[in-house]
């Protein structure tokens, strides 16, 4: 009895090691977005995101969620761009030249409309502001999916360009060189309620966005089971082994 005591012990051990390893594993993939490091906003840590007024409070918040526990909630606002922002130079640039998207989701405590811009400036002197055209109309306790078509599929930044109605041809490549590279919300219809951010995307061309969906939890499940299963059968076998 005390041996088969010892073998469950040390099957403890093992279950509770490989369960922190897949913990480890599942937070290093909501991180792998490359610029951003918590775009998801779970735990404490809001991560580079920060107010682009300087103002506006980022917190960390189990009011709502759209996936996980938590979302990152917007707070004493007093203007439109009194929301995230997030420096994305080093990622552009290590990327290099090519389309760049942003999606996120959005929870209203009141009407309001919103979009994401990308404010770039060049080592030449050259400054231009980014979007996906049209601000997206989000409703008061209502999630909403920001910077994609109809079809779901995720629209490119584009150098605004207002003299020219159709925005499919307002230019969606970002150049080389780039000297600093600014993503901020502008939020227009009201200026001062909260709103609530979750599973914040930036991409460029050719990367793919971080994956928000349950199935890497899944997976994760999944291979604990095979794990535990695996460990199970080795200490069967060494039980058998003490019998004998």
């Amino acid at each position: 009895m005390k041996g088969q005591r010892n073998i469950m012990k040390k099957i403890m051990i093992g279950v509770l090691a490989m369960l922190s390893a897949l913990s480890v594993l599942a937070m290093s993939v909501a991180a792998s977005g490359g610029a951003l490091t918590n775009g998801g906003f779970e735990g404490t840590d809001i991560g580079n995101v920060y107010a682009n007024d300087g103002a506006t409070l980022l917190t960390i918040s189990e009011e709502q969620k759209y996936s996980g526990k938590s979302s990152l909630k917007n707070s004493g606002r007093t203007n439109n761009y009194g929301a995230l922002a997030v420096n994305v130079t080093n990622y552009i640039n290590k990327h290099g030249a090519g389309e760049f998207y942003c999606t996120f989701r959005i929870f209203g405590t009141s009407d309001a409309s919103v979009r994401a811009t990308l404010h770039t400036t060049y080592e030449n002197g050259g400054d231009f502001y980014r979007q996906v055209g049209l601000l997206t109309e989000f409703k008061k306790d209502k999630w909403t999916l920001v910077g994609c078509g109809e079809d779901g599929k995720a629209l490119p930044l584009r150098i605004e360009n207002w003299d020219e109605q159709d925005i499919t041809k307002w230019n969606p490549t970002v150049e080389a060189g780039v000297k600093d590279a600014v993503l901020y919300l502008w939020v227009e219809g009201d200026t001062t309620s909260d709103f609530y951010i979750d599973e914040l995307n930036f991409w460029g061309a050719g990367d793919k966005p971080i994956d928000y969906s349950p199935k890497t939890s899944d997976d994760l499940s999944l291979m604990a089971v095979v794990v535990i299963s695996a460990i199970s059968l080795l200490a069967v076998s060494n039980h058998r082994k003490q019998i004998t």
